[in-house]
């Protein structure tokens, strides 16, 4: 019975054990199917290339992932679960929740597989984000746990290039030395390179070439050979070995860029170093001053070359085209520089001596390009002395255009002392100038003043005189005047700055009205130089001829005159040929002053001519049979809005001319105006004739007929009434109405028998008159009176078709 009881208890325990193990198979094996269950959706996701169903599975692994983590958090799968839970994340574009599920793996973790996984994924995030902190943080701990040898070596090689980016120089150079320290680094030959270039950096020369000279082993192939053959160069220059410096620069310039061996990379990175070799090959013939080497260097071509080193490149090739005087090819290298560098003190630099290169050229667009030029730099380089220079090209070349008032708001925002001294007395002189040409003569003044007492050795000191004096003159300084002519006389000087002078003194006797005198002046100057100027000799006989006719000396003026405006028709014409219809309307010479006008009319038709000279010479021009002229004259002389200004004896010559020459729309406006005017009765009946006249000239025969029954009805007596008949019966011709105007005719021919205008328009309608009238004896009487007294008379009237009414 004693054994009972121990027989029971071992049965309960092997029971319970039982029971236990039981549990733990179950429970273990309900861990396996969740754990692999999200592996399934994980695994799934990673073949799939479908983006919806890629992104369906790795959305169920993250929902099993995460309640396989909460419900076994410390199993041995756990690890993989949370790295496959942070990548799934990754994937879904979750990167905030992946990388908390990547900390929490090496929060809980301190070494193992997924370890190193987490820290890499972390560590690229960060990398990508430019979180050079965090990256070295996470690179250092893959360098050391991930499983994967070749990962390790690149985490390490990451690390370095964070911490170059964080500038601890100290740090990287450590791990550079790992890297070469260890065996069979892939990145060996970079880290070497990388070492060397850093003691170039910071001014270690002699080790910077201790340590790249390996590389340089021709046989060895590296890919660092071509940026280790250049720092090698570059150090070695810095140590004043030039000729090793040249070798290694030029050694790589030989490389061969399409040897089938080189990948794309590699023909990348040679392309660069052979941009910076040649640059630095530039700076080392710069320095010799072998412009053509620079140049011959330069056009090798820019082998891809961007950023600094472009903008190097091309600025040193442009100052040599420019010594060169190449200055096309020159602004082409200054522009390269400025899109390489923009917003940079070299892009500032190039874009100033684009400028100077443009004023070279002498390109008309030059100012506009200084104003570009001030809207970007002004604020950056207020008074830097290159704003101040191309403010002086955009003088020099408004002066040049002919715009001095521009060219002279320019000059006075510039600082001399910022300028060279060649460009000193220019910018002293050519602002004086633009200052007295834009009438400007006190500022001209004081730039002239100070351009004669900085540079008193000038060879346009004269013509410094001359415009200085110009300027006193306009200010109505006669005595400073008078001076700088004079010290002009004293100079030997050119003819035409002497001739100048003298036609400046001359200018200032003019202003005192000492007319004989001022036309001595300038008759010396007709005397003195027989090599002067065209414009000059027009000037000066142009003033003779005016003080002749302010003399009122009328014969001696006008071969002067006419010789200065024949000189120089561009200047003279409308001056002189007003002096000459002075001249000519003084001397009352009536083909004087005709001739005078119509030259000066041919250059300038609306030229206006005082009322009183045209009047005068249309009413001479009408009673010489200049008929046509007189109109032109009269009606030039006449403004009909203004009728009361005009004599009415003016008006009705130029009604009589307007009809006589055939302008009968004109006449009848003006009969209609004097009809207007109060007049004696026999001016008004002389009116009728004249608008009569007009109206039958247009045709307009009852209208005609009613204007020379009103002129009869005012029984004013006079020459008039004889041409009031005369349009009866001309009238009645017209209308066929033959015995009428035969009387009317007859009327005329007896009231004035010898009139030359009057008599043959009668007696010829009294012909035809009479002829039609079956008269033929008296018809051929008149027809022998026509003849025999007027035999060159033309006929005016023409019966060819019925009279219009």
């Amino acid at each position: 019975m004693s054994s009972l009881p121990s027989l029971r208890c071992f049965a309960i325990v092997l029971i319970f054990g039982w029971l236990s193990s039981h549990v733990l198979v179950a429970q273990e094996t309900a861990e396996q199917r969740a754990f692999s269950e999200a592996e399934r959706h994980y695994t799934e996701a990673n073949t799939q290339s479908d983006r919806y169903e890629k992104g369906r599975h790795m959305a169920y692994a993250v929902g099993l992932y995460i309640k396989y983590l909460d419900v076994y958090p410390g199993s041995k799968n756990a690890p993989a679960a949370r790295f496959h839970l942070g990548y799934a994340r990754q994937v879904l574009g979750r990167i905030n929740e992946a990388k908390k599920t990547y900390q929490a793996l090496l929060d809980r973790h301190v070494k193992g597989p997924y370890v190193g996984s987490a820290a890499r994924q972390l560590a690229y995030l960060a990398f990508v984000e430019q979180n050079w902190e965090e990256a070295v943080k996470k690179f250092s701990i893959v360098a050391v746990n991930h499983a994967n040898e070749n990962l390790r070596h690149s985490a390490l090689t990451k690390q370095v290039e964070c911490l170059l980016k964080l500038r601890r120089t100290a740090e990287a150079t450590v791990a550079l030395r790992r890297i070469v320290d260890t065996r069979k680094h892939p990145h060996k030959e970079w880290a070497l390179f990388m070492l060397g270039y850093q003691y170039y950096e910071t001014g270690k020369f002699e080790p910077a070439i201790r340590i790249l000279v390996p590389l340089l082993d021709e046989e060895l192939a590296s890919d660092y050979r071509s940026q280790a053959l250049f720092y090698t160069g570059l150090a070695a220059t810095e140590l004043g070995r030039d000729d090793v410096a040249v070798s290694h620069l030029r050694t790589i310039l030989k490389m061969p860029m399409r040897h089938p061996s080189l990948t794309p990379e590699q023909r990348k990175h040679l392309a660069s170093n052979k941009a910076k070799a040649q640059t630095s090959l530039m700076g080392l013939n710069t320095k010799k001053k072998n412009w053509q080497g620079v140049v011959n260097l330069f056009e090798m071509g820019d082998f891809g070359a961007v950023g600094k080193v472009e903008a190097r490149r091309s600025m040193r090739a442009g100052n040599a085209y420019m010594i060169l005087q190449e200055y096309q090819k020159a602004r082409g290298c200054f522009r390269r520089v400025d899109r390489a560098q923009p917003n940079t003190e070299m892009a500032f630099e190039s874009s100033y001596k684009c400028l100077e290169c443009d004023y070279h050229l002498s390109h008309p667009g030059l100012p506009e390009r200084v104003d570009i030029f001030y809207e970007i730099y002004q604020e950056k380089f207020p008074d830097h002395e290159f704003m101040h220079l191309a403010r002086f090209f955009q003088g020099e070349t408004l002066y040049d255009q002919k715009a001095p008032e521009k060219a002279a708001l320019v000059f006075n925002t510039i600082d001399p002392d910022k300028l060279s001294p060649k460009f000193q007395p220019e910018l002293h002189f050519k602002n004086g100038w633009c200052l007295s040409e834009s009438g400007q003569f006190g500022g001209a003044t004081r730039s002239f003043g100070q351009f004669l007492a900085e540079f008193p050795d000038d060879p346009r000191r004269a013509e410094a005189h001359n415009k200085r004096a110009e300027a006193h003159f306009a200010l109505g300084d006669y005595l400073s005047a008078l001076r700088d002519f004079e010290s002009v006389l004293d100079l030997e000087t050119t003819p035409e700055q002497t001739a100048f002078a003298l036609q400046g003194s001359a200018r200032i006797l003019r202003e005192e009205k000492k007319y004989q005198s001022m036309i001595a002046r300038y008759r010396r100057i007709l005397s003195d130089f027989s090599d002067l100027p065209r414009d000059t000799i027009a000037n000066t006989n142009y003033w003779i001829g005016w003080g002749f006719y302010k003399q009122a000396k009328y014969d001696d003026a006008p071969a002067y005159l006419q010789k200065a405006r024949n000189l120089a028709p561009e200047f003279y014409s409308q001056p002189a040929g007003d002096l000459l219809i002075l001249t000519a309307f003084s001397q009352r010479d009536k083909s004087a002053l005709h001739t005078a006008l119509q030259e000066i009319f041919a250059v300038a038709p609306a030229k206006s001519i005082p009322s009183q000279m045209l009047s005068w010479l249309g009413v001479q021009m009408f009673h010489d049979g200049q008929i046509k002229e007189a109109a032109d004259y009269l009606e030039r002389s006449t403004d009909p809005e203004s009728p009361k200004r005009t004599e009415p004896g003016v008006w009705r010559i130029l009604a009589k001319a307007q009809n006589r020459s055939g302008r009968f729309d004109n006449a009848q406006r003006t009969g209609q105006l004097l009809l207007k005017l109060q007049q004696e009765p026999r001016w008004k009946a002389d009116a009728y004739l004249d608008l009569a006249e007009a109206q039958l000239g247009l045709q307009n025969l009852t209208d005609a007929l009613d204007s020379a029954e009103k002129g009869l009805a005012l029984n004013a007596p006079g020459a008039h009434i004889a041409g009031l008949h005369l349009i009866r019966g001309e009238v009645a011709l017209h209308q066929q109405q033959w015995t009428g105007a035969l009387d009317e005719f007859k009327k005329t021919i007896t009231m004035v028998p010898d009139d030359p205008l009057l008599q043959p328009r009668a007696l010829h309608g009294a012909s035809i008159a009479a002829e039609k009238s079956a008269e033929a004896e008296l018809a051929n009487d008149y027809k022998a009176k026509l003849k025999a007294g007027f035999p060159k008379w033309v006929p005016t009237i023409k019966l060819t078709e019925p009279a219009k009414q």
